[in-house]
């Protein structure tokens, strides 16, 4: 018959042996052959009745249940995996799980849940994964979490927590993965975490909060995290610079979208297993020269949207491993202050995936060009003197248009009468990247006070075609004596 499913029971959880038992699927349910029921429909009020003995698993999405009973749950004595979600459930017994202890996974996630009873979980000493995500839950009392001495997975994102007590964690030594995402957090204790002194977090959550700072050492004791996502704090500007002092395995770090404004030299000192480094849409406007040190082992950097406007020149020499580096969407300075990092962004141009949309946005004669498109002659006038890494100032010597020509006039002063015979000057200009000779030939005159002022010589430096600076002098003399 349709919607009867003919199964052979686990014989020792029921105490029964030889017992075939024919099992009726409810109309608003879909059971399959694992032990697997879901149950989908504004109908459901209540986990619906004669569910199949064999059932491992139970799951109720969109429904109108608004409350789990102190006797929902009873005679599933096989059930391991309970999840009710998408249900506008507000209301949980505080003995509501005492009939389902073997329980190892509870998910109640998308409902409104405000408050959940004290140590209404306590009964499940075997539970394993906890899922409390997209409720309205503003705080967490220390022993709603008390008797989870095995749960690996806890996620509280989603909610409006505004702040932790310094103990909440302190039973949870053996969790793997935290998500405290995308709630109103404030604040979190420096101890916080301080107690878990066994603590095997390997992924951890924490982005989208109103934090403005944090403690220094606030991960001490998560020493074997492989992943932090400490992203989407639009409040936070600052970074303690012990803050990922004893994190040595990880892996991947998170940091994108924050208001980022200055990174210590120190901040990533001890992460040497890092692979993965997500800085991009901050407000960076510069970054330490050393700050990449000893990392030879970063394969990711993302520092797209900031507002950089210049890198030292050796900020990636040490990066050896380096495979993509984003540096799009900042407001570089094509001047000689970005001559360093130039050419290793030249030597490394397929390391950099957005080149065709790293732009030059000052001075004015370069701006929509691309870094890329740059070549050794925007350098020439370059002083050899010019720092690599500062920003240029208001006052500094670049100038807004490449040089072409400058002419000086020589004011009148003493001179004695010009005499001397036929003879050649030379000189000789360097400039840092370029060579300039000038040469100049002076006649014998005999100047009178009638025609001196049309008998003068010139004097003319010239440079050969390939050079950019032309000057020319002229000399006047005085022949009173």
């Amino acid at each position: 018959n349709t919607g009867r499913i003919f199964c052979l029971s686990d014989l020792h959880a029921l105490d029964m042996s030889r017992l075939s038992c024919i099992s009726v699927c409810p109309s608003s349910c879909r059971c399959d052959s694992t032990g697997a029921v879901m149950c989908v429909g504004h109908s459901i009020t209540d986990i619906p009745k004669q569910l199949p003995l064999y059932m491992y698993t139970l799951r109720l999405n969109d429904t109108n249940m608004n409350v789990i009973n102190e006797n929902s749950l009873a005679n599933q004595h096989l059930l391991l995996r309970f999840s009710l979600s998408y249900s506008h459930l507000h209301t949980i017994h505080p003995r509501a799980f005492q009939v389902v202890p073997q329980l190892k996974s509870v998910k109640l996630s998308s409902n409104d849940l405000s408050t959940i009873p004290a140590q209404v979980f306590s009964p499940l000493t075997d539970l394993e994964q906890l899922h409390l995500d997209g409720n309205q839950l503003e705080t967490i009392a220390p022993d709603m979490l008390e008797g989870l001495i095995v749960l690996l997975d806890l996620n509280l994102s989603h909610n409006k927590l505004t702040s932790l007590e310094s103990d909440v964690f302190r039973r949870l030594t053996k969790l793997t993965n935290l998500n405290l995402s995308r709630n109103s957090i404030k604040k979190l204790s420096p101890t916080i975490f301080r107690l878990l002194t066994s603590l095997r977090l390997l992924k951890f959550y924490l982005f989208a909060t109103n934090l403005t700072t944090v403690p220094g050492n606030l991960f001490a004791n998560m020493s074997g995290l492989l992943s932090l996502n400490f992203h989407l704090n639009d409040k936070l500007r600052e970074l303690p610079s012990d803050l990922f002092c004893c994190l040595p395995n990880l892996q991947k770090l998170s940091l994108r979208s924050n208001d980022l404004h200055y990174l210590h030299p120190q901040l990533f000192a001890r992460l040497t297993t890092l692979a993965t480094l997500l800085l991009n849409d901050n407000k960076l406007q510069s970054l330490p020269e050393n700050i990449f040190q000893g990392h030879g082992g970063l394969l990711i950097i993302e520092l797209k949207n900031n507002h950089l406007k210049t890198l030292p020149g050796n900020i990636f020499w040490s990066t050896t491993a380096l495979k993509t580096l984003t540096l799009s969407g900042n407001p570089w300075d094509c001047t000689c202050s970005i001559r360093g990092i130039w050419r290793w962004i030249s030597l490394n141009e397929h390391v950099v995936t957005d080149n065709e949309d790293v732009m030059c946005h000052s001075p004015t004669y370069q701006i929509h060009r691309t870094i890329r498109s740059l070549c050794d002659e925007d350098f020439n006038f370059c002083n050899a003197t010019t720092p690599q890494s500062n920003f240029p100032t208001e006052d500094s010597f670049e100038p807004t248009q490449p040089p072409h020509a400058i002419t000086t006039d020589r004011q009148p002063s003493v001179a004695a009468p010009v005499t001397t015979p036929l003879r050649t000057i030379s000189a000789t200009t360097q400039e840092p990247t370029q060579r300039a000779i000038s040469s100049t030939t002076t006649q014998p005159a005999k100047p009178t006070t009638s025609d001196v002022a049309n008998s003068l010589p010139t004097i003319s430096t010239a440079l050969p075609d390939d050079e950019l600076l032309l000057i020319t002098e002229t000399l006047s003399y005085d022949i009173s004596q």
